[in-house]
């Protein structure tokens, strides 16, 4: 049987499909380490562009609530030309 934070990591990387699949994220995001910390979880990614993000904590919310909020906040963060007008991927087909 899956660990509880193996458990969050599938469903976090589930979420992140979804964000991308809706282009909210500006490119294809992968759950590499998945951390336990003080006050939530780390996510850390193999992609310069954005290295990690926190996941807060959220007794009450549910998970994807969480992690799009958390995954939003952190590109909202970025700088650069991957921070202008995302197109979403279904209306390129």
């Amino acid at each position: 049987m899956p660990k509880h934070s193996d458990t969050l990591k599938i469903k976090a990387q589930e979420e992140l499909d979804k964000m991308w699949d809706e282009g909210l994220t500006p490119f294809k995001m992968n759950v590499g380490k998945f951390t336990v910390v003080a006050g939530g979880y780390l996510i850390e990614f193999h992609d310069s562009r954005i290295r990690s993000v926190n996941i807060p904590l959220a007794k009450g919310r549910p998970w994807n609530e969480v992690i799009r909020e958390a995954v939003l906040e952190r590109v909202r963060q970025m700088s650069g030309p991957l921070s202008g007008p995302l197109i979403s991927r279904k209306s390129d087909k």
